[in-house]
């Protein structure tokens, strides 16, 4: 009994099938535009002043250029595949606009042309209104809402409201918000309002941190600064390593000259423990 009810089932299916794709099988017409989905209609997060202008970037599109050789559109609305060898696979107003560049899906996603010197090699995975700007060769968006990169060989991994400026070559970021990386072999892993503008500087995670020194580390907390050379914060909250080498933790340290270590509990309120010389070691517990 339930064999021939399962069979039914699939025939009824297939009739269904069948009676849809009886229209004329040689019509061109295009899709109707249809609206933004719902789930890429929300606005950018809210929240707090981000740690550095966003969104600076811009990048004129294909233009309406036509299908470019050997490109591929899967299908979608108002996709455009205008780079020779590019591939859009579906969504909504996606555009591969530069030599074997691809956007996979989602909506409003553009990676603009540069006439095969621009954003040439360039992936975007999904999400809502990414972009990777002409100039920012064999980059990658895997998703999120309103990420930019406009550096070579950057990458951003998700999240919303996302920077990689011009300048970030070879630069990360691999997710959170309101980040971001402007300096070259820059990497800043994750969480809120943190910007990395040192070359090769390092920020793990917290919020409103900035590592501007060449090398410098933030690894975590939040309002704090890395801005010697090589100088690093280890976590905590408002601490500030300023020297070459310097290592500022805890609450509220400031190590503001060459080689200086300074360790605060945070116990004396809102006052700043500091050092006052060069390669001066100071704690407070």
């Amino acid at each position: 009994m339930g064999s021939r009810y399962l069979c039914a089932l699939i025939a009824a299916v297939g009739c269904a099938l069948l009676a849809a794709c009886a229209g004329d099988a040689t019509s061109s017409a295009p899709h109707a535009d249809s609206a933004l989905p719902a789930a890429a209609a929300r606005g950018p997060v809210s929240a707090g002043a981000p740690s550095a202008t966003r969104r600076t970037l811009s990048a004129a599109n294909c233009n309406g250029a036509p299908l470019g050789s050997n490109a591929f559109v899967g299908g979608g609305v108002s996709t455009i595949a205008a780079g020779n060898t590019s591939f859009v696979g579906a969504g909504n107003s996606n555009e591969a606009c530069d030599v074997s560049s691809a956007v996979v899906g989602g909506f409003s996603n553009v990676i603009a042309s540069g006439n095969g010197t621009g954003a040439a090699y360039s992936f975007i995975g999904g999400g809502a209104q990414n972009l990777i700007s002409a100039g920012a060769v064999d980059s990658a968006v895997v998703s999120g809402y309103e990420n930019a990169a406009a550096g070579d060989d950057s990458f951003v991994g998700g999240g919303a409201n996302n920077t990689l400026n011009n300048g970030a070559t070879d630069g990360v970021l691999v997710g959170g918000e309101y980040n971001v990386v402007s300096s070259q072999y820059g990497f800043l892993g994750g969480s809120r309002s943190n910007t990395v503008s040192g070359e090769g500087a390092y920020i793990a995670a917290g919020g409103f941190n900035v590592a501007s020194g060449e090398g410098a580390v933030v690894d975590g907390g939040f309002n704090s600064t890395a801005s010697g050379a090589f100088a690093t914060i280890p976590g905590g909250y408002v601490n500030s390593a300023g020297g070459t080498y310097s290592f500022a933790a805890g609450a509220r340290a400031s190590a503001p000259y060459a080689g200086d270590f300074v360790w605060s509990d945070g116990s004396d309120g809102d006052t700043i423990l500091t050092a006052a010389k060069a390669y001066q070691f100071v704690a407070r517990a």
